[in-house]
């Protein structure tokens, strides 16, 4: 399975947010690396645009 920022990956997106919330509603400290944060937050495929 390749997965990365590029290109989406359902499966592995699902299971990431899953575990993401239950540890957020269990206070369970993160800590995330590169696509990690971007998970936490929320902007894994979102878009840059001009200011």
């Amino acid at each position: 399975m390749v997965c990365s920022s590029v290109i989406p990956c359902g499966r592995r997106d699902g299971m990431e947010q899953e575990l993401l919330k239950q540890a957020l509603e269990k206070y369970i400290p993160i800590l995330g690396i590169c696509r990690g944060i971007q998970l936490r937050n929320n902007d894994i495929y979102a878009e840059n645009s001009k200011l």
